[in-house]
């Protein structure tokens, strides 16, 4: 949060006085990280990325257990709903009078709090779609199994100039698929940067239709892999320790 500094400045130099203790504020990212430092406070500072891929086992009968068809494409939007996310260009693609509608053979899975908003946006604008499945609420750790393992990628948008990571990226490194995200945004980039699939025009429905006709059929091993390694929980760990000085980088590793 940018207002970490004010929360937490007395609490760092009490420390630094009583304890002379270091403390170090750490943040995903540079824009953060430069508002931080115009505080002045007796602290260091550390940018690294903070989430990290876990160990799946996907589901091989994810569809049978979510009734959904076989034979089609699944698109899968699934996570908080939150003002930094932008959602409606692509429920719009996927109305039935879009005028910029997503390929015939995509269906889009919308679910956790997100799919408590489309909901709620479907009664304010009156869209209907045959193509969306929604499961609104928030979803068990099965329920987020079944539907990453049944998912051919997953969606992440973004308003532009969002600065922060999104959980459902590493969700998605997780279980191997493509990903289609909005451009000029922090998760956009490392979508682009790890060639985890085709980026959109966050203000274009056209955009996202066409990003969406362009998403591979799967990634390469050697995609996955990469990107697995870029976001493991031991890359995260040696950022802490050397964010504190505990170890130098040939050390830690």
């Amino acid at each position: 949060s940018r207002e970490v500094p004010s929360v937490f400045g007395k609490v760092a130099h009490r420390m630094r006085q009583r304890r002379r203790a270091r403390v170090v504020l750490a943040t995903n990212n540079d824009v953060v990280a430069a508002s931080w430092k115009t505080a002045n406070l007796p602290v260091s500072y550390a940018t690294f990325d903070f989430v990290s891929v876990l160990p799946v086992e996907p589901m091989t009968d994810a569809r049978n257990v979510l009734g959904l068809p076989a034979d089609v494409r699944l698109l899968v939007m699934f996570g908080a709903a939150h003002q930094l996310k932008a959602p409606e260009v692509v429920w719009g693609a996927f109305s039935d009078d879009s005028p910029a509608p997503a390929p015939a053979e995509w269906r889009l899975l919308v679910a956790g709090e997100l799919g408590t908003k489309y909901l709620d946006w479907c009664t304010a604008t009156g869209a209907v779609s045959s193509r969306v499945v929604c499961r609104s609420g928030v979803a068990s750790l099965d329920e987020r199994r079944a539907y990453y393992s049944a998912a051919d990628a997953t969606v992440i948008s973004y308003q532009p100039d969002n600065p922060m990571d999104s959980g459902s990226i590493t969700d998605a490194v997780s279980y191997g698929i493509p990903i289609i995200a909005s451009d000029r945004c922090r998760t956009g980039q490392r979508v682009e940067e790890l060639q985890l699939g085709p980026t959109f025009d966050v203000s274009s429905m056209a955009s996202f239709s066409d990003a969406l006709q362009r998403v591979p059929r799967a990634l390469t091993s050697e995609v996955v892999q990469t990107a697995q390694a870029a976001m493991s929980p031991e890359r995260r760990a040696r950022a802490h320790l050397e964010a504190f000085g505990v170890m130098s980088e040939e050390e830690v590793s």
